[in-house]
C-alpha cells in the first residue's frame, strides 16, 4: 500500500521494514506528526491514514493521538457539529479512552475542494483578495461550531483546486491561519439588553445550532466582536477584513466585556471574535423592578465563564506591537451576515 504526495514521491508501506516497530516512541510520534502536518489534499490524507492504520498497532495508536491534536475536516460549515466531526475523524476516539473528544485539540483545519468549474488558471479564483474574503467567511462559520477546548490555539482553512486529467492530485491554492486565544471573560449587561440577544450570542448556554440558511422569521447567525478602541469607527477594520458581515446598528445593547485572563498576548490593534461561554456562571441578576424585566423575562446582570477568541489582526496598524488582554475592557459590536454575501 502506498500513497502519493504532491511532489510525486511515494510513501513506502511501513511493513517494508521490520525495524520500524522498534523506533523510540518519541521519534515515531515526531515522524508521524511531521507527515500529518505536511501539505496533503483531503484524498491524500485519507490514503495516508489507510496506510498507517494497516500497519503496526503502535503506529495506528500514535496517529490517533496526532489526529486528535491537529484536526482536519472537509465537512461544510452547514453540517458541522461535534458529532459529525467525530464521525469523520480517520481514527475513532475509542483508541483514546483516557481523553474526551477535543480535549487535546490544538489546531483545527477545514479543507475545501473548489468546484470543477473553478479552473485554477482563472484570475477570479486565484486572486488572493477574492479567496481571502471567502476564507474569512468560512473561518467564522467554522468558529461558530467549535466549543471550548483547553489547548486549541489555531484555526485554518485550506482551498484546493480540482484534480485535472494530467494531475490526479489536487493542488493547494491558498491557506489562511488565524490564532485562537482562550479567555476567562466577564460580561455585564444593562436593563436595556434584550434577553434573546444574550441567548443568541451564546452567553447563557442556550445558543441554537448555526445554520447555513435561515427562514425569514428566524434570527440570523450573530457574531459579537470586540476592539480595544471605542466609538463606531473602531469596527471599520472588522468590516474591511470580513466584507460578508454587516453591522445593523452601532448600538452596543448595553453589553460590557472584561477579560479576566488570556492564554496569550494579541497584536495591539486586533479585533476578537468571541465564541459562546463554556459553563456560564450567572454572578448577579437584575433587580426585579428593572426596566424591561417583566417583558423580556429575568435578565442576568453579570455572567462569567471561559470562551474562545478568534484573533483578527491588522498588521498595518499593529506593526508588531502586542497587547496583554488580562483585565482589559473591550468595546463590543454585534454583527450579522449580509444576505447577499457570497
Amino acid at each position: 500500500m502506498e500513497t502519493t504526495s504532491h511532489s510525486g514521491n511515494s510513501l513506502t508501506s511501513p511493513r517494508d521494514s521490520k525495524t520500524y516497530p522498534y523506533l523510540p516512541t518519541e521519534l515515531l510520534e515526531q515522524i508521524l506528526t511531521e507527515a500529518w502536518l505536511s501539505l496533503m489534499s483531503p484524498s491524500e490524507r485519507r490514503d495516508f491514514v489507510k496506510a498507517i492504520s494497516r500497519a503496526f498497532k503502535i503506529w495506528s495508536a500514535t496517529l490517533a493521538r496526532i489526529c486528535s491534536r491537529d484536526v482536519y475536516t472537509s465537512l461544510p460549515p452547514s453540517s458541522r457539529n461535534r458529532h459529525s466531526i467525530e464521525e469523520e475523524l480517520p481514527l475513532r476516539w475509542g483508541t483514546l479512552p483516557d481523553y474526551p473528544p477535543f480535549q487535546l485539540c490544538r489546531s483545527f483545519t477545514q479543507q475545501i475542494l473548489l468546484p470543477s468549474y473553478a479552473d485554477p488558471s482563472l484570475d477570479s479564483f486565484t486572486r488572493f483578495g477574492r479567496l481571502r474574503k471567502r476564507a474569512m467567511k468560512d473561518l467564522l462559520s467554522t468558529f461558530r461550531g467549535i466549543s471550548y477546548a483547553p489547548n486549541i490555539s489555531e484555526l485554518s482553512v485550506e482551498y484546493f483546486s480540482p484534480a485535472s486529467n494530467e494531475n490526479r492530485s489536487s493542488s493547494q491554492i491558498i491557506a489562511l491561519h488565524l490564532a485562537i486565544v482562550r479567555l476567562e471573560v466577564e460580561y455585564t449587561f444593562s436593563s436595556d439588553t434584550p434577553l434573546w440577544l444574550i441567548d443568541e450570542l451564546g452567553l447563557t448556554g442556550r445558543r441554537k445550532q448555526g445554520k447555513s440558511i435561515h427562514a425569514p422569521w428566524e434570527v440570523p447567525d450573530l457574531d459579537h466582536i470586540s476592539t480595544s478602541d471605542t466609538g463606531p469607527s473602531s469596527f471599520g477594520d472588522v468590516l474591511r477584513l470580513c466584507p460578508h458581515l454587516e453591522m445593523p446598528t452601532t448600538q452596543s445593547f448595553g453589553i460590557n466585556l472584561r477579560i479576566l485572563s488570556s492564554s496569550d498576548i494579541v497584536p495591539q490593534y486586533s479585533s476578537i471574535v468571541h465564541g459562546p461561554i463554556s459553563f456560564p456562571v450567572i454572578r448577579k441578576w437584575m433587580p426585579e423592578n428593572a426596566k424591561n424585566q417583566n417583558r423580556n423575562g429575568r435578565i442576568p446582570e453579570i455572567i462569567s465563564g471561559k470562551a474562545l477568541g478568534l484573533v483578527l489582526d491588522n498588521p498595518t496598524h499593529s506593526r508588531g506591537r502586542c497587547l496583554h488582554l488580562t483585565n482589559a475592557t473591550r468595546t463590543i459590536g454585534v454583527f450579522s451576515q449580509r444576505s447577499e454575501s457570497y
